[in-house]
């Protein structure tokens, strides 16, 4: 992503090897990360970073953070209406895939001020890989 958008940003992944087996969907976090780079970083005067945090309690949560330019109230609740929808692969139709494969009740929800930060959560069931390859 560097590389190929020419921007300075940073990022941390924090995971616990306890949860390194879990089913996660394909595809699920790269735009996420992308639309933080190419649209919350676009103006930044210093370097953009990324946080990527993933927690597992009943559910799993990916809780992606950036310290970018945020998301407009308008957006936002778009967003998390899923009313926004473009001609591209994103946000959209990962939220429409996740509810396919798990259920309604997951997806993704979006959080920002507005002007500093955007925090996007991603809420999916605790599976191993073993238990999703054997439905």
């Amino acid at each position: 992503q560097k590389e190929a958008f020419r921007k300075n940003f940073n990022y941390d992944i924090n995971l616990s090897d306890d949860l390194v087996d879990l089913y996660v969907p394909r595809f699920i976090l790269q735009p996420i990360v992308e639309n933080s780079i190419v649209h919350g970083f676009i103006q930044l005067s210093y370097d953009g970073d990324i946080q990527i945090d993933i927690q597992a309690d009943d559910l799993l949560s990916i809780i992606i953070k950036d310290n970018g330019t945020g998301i407009s109230s308008d957006m936002l609740s778009k967003l998390n209406n899923g009313i926004y929808k473009t001609e591209k692969y994103g946000i959209h139709n990962i939220n429409q895939r996740i509810k396919m494969l798990c259920g309604n009740e997951y997806g993704i929800i979006f959080e920002s001020n507005g002007y500093n930060y955007t925090k996007a959560t991603i809420t999916l069931p605790l599976l191993r890989e073993q238990q999703k390859s054997d439905e």
